[in-house]
Parts: structure tokens; sequence; C-alpha cells
């Protein structure tokens, strides 16, 4: 089992593991106490009554929930309703449960997983989804996960109904696998251990929480494209050391980083969450970049070049990706504002993030994962920009930057992309030079 050691970077002492609970020592909510509860109860002769959880409208939720409800709402307790209150009984549907959680209109669906098992989150993108997704899909099932991903939005009509086969209005409908993977944009499978990611049985998993805060003119930094502030961001350093029995998994090593806001407020829709995220930089090529800039303040074209070709760009191997000197001098002639000819560690990292987005854009766009993108590609490519053009606009483009074939490999892409994001797009001209 591997070992893992967080390096802060020097800073003071982390605090204390805050832990979710356990079922002999739960986790108190509302700073209530089940045990203290149960004594004055049994003490008074009284039921329970939870002044946090009052038997009001408020406490059910509020917005386009409430129009749902009935006029007249009575609260009762259970064997006020049936003789023998049962929690679960005989017969139970997934449909049976019907209850006010407002909450569930705002946020992602990982987030609402989480928020009901307190485990761990796995999150496939169905446009790069593995081959074995169906497999995936089945251990989930049968290991007890929660699933969820993106619905489909609109009104269906009966051809489409029967398509699916869905019969009545409770959510469920039946498609292909290839479908699901064309029409959904991700996966989310939440389990209480991530052992989901192991292939290997017998492998254990080790745990390690870090708390931190964003502080505004402290540890507020920003998005990586603020240069001057993005180093004051927390940051932790991970290394895996060895542990008992790793030489067997040496090479199949799994990590899985999640990063998780605690709510100001117990109701999530009342305070909506901030928009977060998290950088996760390889130490070998992070480690190989940050030495190479220890030598050289500044990179040149040719540098560039060897910088680059270090990084994975392509999910395709029939086209692995390498760029040219021609592109990176196309490149760093978009970049160098300073017209020194040259960039620094701070220009590089974010001509870095900019390549990332690109890729992610490229392989989304790339359905048969050919390496290249066809006409009806680019244009969707380029829309996901928020840059939308004449249809004679990408036959241009594709004439100017793809082959013979007018397709475009993720070179010619980003020399493409970084014209476009840098230069600016006018509405009657667009200078392809």
């Amino acid at each position: 089992m591997p070992r893992l050691s967080f390096i802060t970077g020097g800073k003071k002492k982390l605090k204390q593991m805050i832990r979710t609970g356990t079922l002999r020592k739960p986790r108190r909510m509302q700073s209530q106490d089940y045990q203290t509860i149960l004594e004055t109860c049994l003490r008074s002769k009284k039921l329970f009554v939870d002044e946090t959880f009052p038997a009001e409208i408020s406490s059910i939720g509020c917005g386009d929930l409430l129009r749902k409800l009935p006029s007249c709402v009575e609260w009762k307790r259970p064997q006020e309703l049936v003789k023998n209150p049962q929690l679960i009984a005989e017969n139970a549907s997934r449909f049976d449960l019907h209850q006010g959680l407002t909450d569930l209109q705002i946020g992602q669906v990982s987030e609402a997983l989480v928020d009901f098992t307190g485990g761990v989150n796995m999150t496939i993108r169905l446009r790069q989804a593995p081959p074995d997704l169906w497999q995936i899909m089945l251990r989930a099932a049968y290991s007890g996960c929660l699933m969820g991903c993106q619905t489909r939005s609109g009104q269906l009509s009966v051809k489409e109904r029967l398509l699916l086969h869905k019969t009545r209005e409770d959510g469920e409908f039946w498609m292909s696998i290839e479908d699901f993977e064309a029409q959904f944009i991700e996966l989310v499978i939440c389990k209480l251990t991530p052992d989901l990611m192991s292939h290997e049985n017998g492998k254990e998993w080790t745990l390690s929480m870090q708390i931190g805060k964003w502080i505004s003119g402290s540890t507020a930094g920003g998005r990586i494209n603020y240069t001057e502030s993005y180093w004051k961001n927390p940051q932790y350093r991970l290394k895996i050391l060895l542990g008992d029995n790793m030489e067997k998994y040496a090479n199949t090593c799994n990590v899985l980083v999640s990063l998780l806001q605690k709510q100001n407020h117990k109701h999530r829709n009342k305070s909506p969450p901030l928009y977060i995220g998290i950088s996760i930089f390889m130490d070998d090529l992070q480690n190989f970049i940050i030495k190479y800039f220890e030598k050289h303040q500044e990179i040149n074209v040719s540098e560039l070049q060897i910088l680059l070709n270090k990084g994975s760009w392509s999910s395709a191997r029939l086209a692995p990706v390498k760029f040219s000197l021609d592109a990176c001098k196309v490149i760093m002639a978009q970049l160098d504002v300073r017209s020194s000819g040259t960039l620094n560690m701070i220009e590089f990292y974010s001509l870095w993030q900019r390549l990332l987005s690109f890729q992610e854009i490229f392989q989304s766009k790339d359905i048969d994962k050919s390496g290249h993108l066809k006409l009806n590609d680019l244009q969707a490519a380029v829309q996901e920009k928020g840059i939308t053009l004449g249809r004679q606009f990408y036959t241009l483009m594709a004439r100017r930057y793809g082959n013979s074939s007018l397709k475009i490999n993720f070179e010619n892409f980003v020399c493409l992309m970084l014209r476009m994001e840098i230069n600016g797009v006018q509405s009657k001209r667009v200078y392809l030079p």
C-alpha cells in the first residue's frame, strides 16, 4: 500500500483532518447530539420536536418546488399515517421517495452524490470515453455505486419516446451505449471508496485530507492567467512513498484528487458556491520545465519547440503531435508582446494553459480519433470558444491551415486559435496570413 506525503512549502502546520463521522461516533448535525436528545425526551415523556427543522413551508424548500405542492400541507408523524411505520418495506421502488431537496436545483451532479454519500467521485468525459466503459459501468452497478450524468433537456416527441422505450414520466428511458456516449457529456460515478479505479484485487487505498482557504489579499491568487498573483494560491506537493507490497504495483499507482468547497449556509441555493478549480502538474515534466528556466530565464523559438514537444498532446496513436519549428515561430510571434524573440516562464505557463484548453476542445470534436478535424468539426471547435462565423470563413481557415483534404491537425489548430484569440475576429474581414 503506498504512503502519501504532502509538502506545503514551509508553511505553518496544517489543521487536523476533519472527518465526516462514523457509525459509532457520528458527526453532529446542527450541533445536536442524539444521546442527549434521547435522554431528554425519555425524561420529559415528550416526543422530539426539531427546532432546526420546523413544520413550516420554508423547511420544504422554495421557488419552483413550492408551486408543485398542494394548497394545504399537513405535517404528521409516521405513526399518524400508518399503524406500523417502516422506513423501507417490501417491494420498495426508487419512485417511492418524494422529498423537499431544493438544494439539488443548483450545483453539479457530482456535488449532489457526494452530499448524499460522503464518498468520492470518478468523472468520465464521454467524448473521450475508455473502450471498456460498459465494463466500468457494470462494475459500478454491481458494487453499489451511484451514477449520474447531465440530463437531456426539452420535451420528447412520441417517436422519441418509442425509440427510447419510454412509457411514463418518471425519468426512466433506455438507449444504446453508443447513443449514451454521443448524447451525454459526463458520467459521474460515486462510491464510498475509490477502489473502483483499481482493476487488481487486494489493493488498498490510503487517504490524506488537506484543509486550506482562499483569502482575499493573501492566498486568493486567481486563475493562472493572473500572472502577478497566481503563485499566491495554496500549493501542495504530493509525494508517493514506497509502501508495503509496492514493488508489484510500482508502475500502476492510481491517485484520486478531489477538491471540495464547504458551504457557509445550510441551504446551498441561499449561498451559491464560488467558482473554484485546481491545477495538477506532473512532477517530472514540471521539474524539467522549472530546471530549464532556472538555467535560461527566457527561451527562444528553438527552446520553445523543445519544451512543447515534451508534452503529450494527442490521444490518437496514428497521429502523434510534434510541434515543428515553423509552428513555434507562429506561436512565438503571437505571444512575444515585447518583441524580444523570447518568452519568460510566466508567459510560457500562460501558453501551456491555453494549449491544454485547445487540447480539450480538439479531442472532444475529433470524434473518429484520427488526430484531424474535418470542416464541420472545426466549426464546432471554434464555436466552443464563443466565436461564430459564416461557413465561408471556416472553409478559408481549412484551406489556410489544413491539408489537401481540408483537415486540420492539432499543431495547426493551435496556431489558428491563438491567432483568433489574440488578434480577435472582425465581423467583416478575417486575416489569415
